[in-house]
Parts: C-alpha cells; sequence; structure tokens
C-alpha cells in the first residue's frame, strides 16, 4: 500500500508544529500558563503549563503518524480498505493541527501580553 503522500503530509505537518512550539517555548516567559482544552466556539476552557500544552500535540501527531505507517504491516486487511484508511490517517493528523493552531494562538497571545 503507498503510504508516501500522507507520510510526507504528516512529516511536514509535524515538523511544522515541533518548530512552532520549540520557538514560542523558548519566547515565553517561564510559568505562562496556556489554553489547553477549548469549548465549541473556541473559548478556552482548562489552563496547564506552556511547555505541556506546545508538547502535547506534537507528541501525539508523531505517535499517530507512527501507527498510521506502521497500520499495514501489522494488519494485512488494511489494504482492502486503503481508500479510507489514507483519507482517516489525513483527517487524523489534519484534525491535531488544526488543534495545535488555537494552543499557539494561545501562545502568541500570551507572548504579546508579556512584551506589553
Amino acid at each position: 500500500m503507498p503510504i508516501a503522500l500522507p507520510l510526507f503530509v504528516s512529516l511536514g505537518l509535524l515538523i511544522t508544529m515541533s518548530s512552532l512550539s520549540i520557538g514560542l517555548a523558548v519566547a515565553l516567559p517561564a510559568g505562562t500558563q496556556l489554553p489547553l482544552h477549548f469549548a465549541l466556539w473556541a473559548e478556552p476552557g482548562t489552563f496547564t503549563s506552556a511547555g505541556f500544552a506546545l508538547s502535547l500535540l506534537p507528541g501525539a501527531a508523531a505517535l499517530a503518524t507512527l501507527l498510521f505507517a506502521l497500520g499495514p504491516k501489522i494488519n494485512k486487511g488494511i489494504a482492502a480498505i486503503q481508500g479510507r484508511y489514507l483519507a482517516l490517517w489525513l483527517f487524523t493528523v489534519f484534525i491535531l493541527a488544526v488543534a495545535h493552531g488555537f494552543i499557539i494562538r494561545g501562545a502568541l497571545y500570551a507572548l504579546k501580553a508579556s512584551m506589553s
């Protein structure tokens, strides 16, 4: 089963997410709290330390990429649903990237507030 395209997309998003997280983690002042959980209309509900908030979703994306990449080797039945499997893979990584975008947005607001 060809996994090159979703693997390339997943790794690209993972590198982007990790780079943004590392850059903001270095720039934010110590003790900064960032939103981790959001309500339906993107209102923050739960706050946690910046390091944890910025590393959680890149870690989840790395784990999802690893599991989806190894899935066809572990379960040969996946070849029968190849199109749906690849769509689910890309959808999962996309949702993680969008959720990470909300955390990055919170980090940028926190960085702006700390500079004022």
